[in-house]
């Protein structure tokens, strides 16, 4: 009787162990895969944040680049041309 009672107490007791074991583990496990999961899925917004803003950025500034430099083509080409034009005009005859 208290030999089996011992035994039975041992397997309940080494089965709880066991059992916590593997809550414990399987509870760590999931949480490293919910962490890495989150960090990976962040880091993937980020950087294609990072991205998309670098890529707006560059945009707009080739945009405004562009933009710019045709202004001052075009006030360049407007500007020469009226120079073009008075000096037809002041020309003597």
């Amino acid at each position: 009787m208290h030999i089996s009672c011992i035994h039975h107490a041992y397997i309940m007791h080494t089965s709880c162990i066991h059992h916590a074991y593997i809550m414990h583990t399987s509870c760590i496990h999931h949480a490293y895969i919910m962490h890495t999961s989150c960090i990976h899925h962040a880091y993937t917004m980020h950087t294609t944040c990072i991205h998309h803003a670098y890529i707006m950025h560059t945009s707009c500034i080739h945009h405004a680049y562009i933009m710019h430099t045709s202004c001052i083509h075009h006030a360049y080409i407007m500007h020469t041309s009226c120079f073009g034009c008075n000096f037809l005009y002041l020309r003597p005859l």
